[in-house]
């Protein structure tokens, strides 16, 4: 009899199952992303994976069977997301994610550029001590008036050259 359920409830596909996501959030790191996410889980029809997945950027060699174990089950109808802000910037990634779907929808948290240096310096601070002041690493050679865009956390702000890439992929 429990066989007979099983397989009905499969017909009917109200038997959860793993797909891979219908949405990626890809904003930027220190954007507000978690915070965007938690409030999206509150939608019924929304599952979203638990932790940063970092499949498309990290750990694109397992392939597409792995991503989809990462993904939580999910009923005919519902929404499956995950979000890894490092998606953003990654130079492969528009390109892997089109490959997968190129319906993907995609969901881009950025920050004031500004803000989220400065919030990214501040938590690298947190953990070491002994690196240098914020003007030190934001402004190239010791100037307050040339802005050092090769140091990561200004670098990751020239959204500019970020969104092309996605663009070229994803257009408008």
């Amino acid at each position: 009899m429990g066989s007979y359920k099983y397989r009905f409830l499969q017909q009917k596909s109200l038997l959860p199952s793993r797909k891979l996501p219908d949405a990626l959030i890809i904003g930027v790191k220190k954007g507000g992303t978690r915070a965007l996410l938690e409030f999206i889980r509150l939608h019924p029809d929304v599952r979203a994976a638990g932790s940063e997945v970092h499949f498309f950027d990290k750990h694109y060699n397992r392939g597409f069977k792995w991503y989809r174990r990462c993904m939580p089950a999910t009923l005919e109808g519902q929404i499956t997301m995950e979000k890894t802000p490092s998606y953003f910037i990654t130079k492969e990634v528009p390109k892997r994610v089109h490959a997968m779907n190129p319906l993907t929808k995609l969901v881009v948290v950025v920050r004031d550029p500004v803000t989220r240096a400065v919030s990214d310096y501040t938590q690298a601070a947190s953990k070491r001590p002994d690196i240098k002041q914020f003007e030190e690493l934001a402004f190239s050679n010791g100037s307050h008036g040339i802005v050092n865009t090769s140091w990561g956390p200004v670098k990751i702000g020239i959204y500019a050259r970020f969104f092309e890439r996605w663009l070229h992929y994803f257009p408008l």
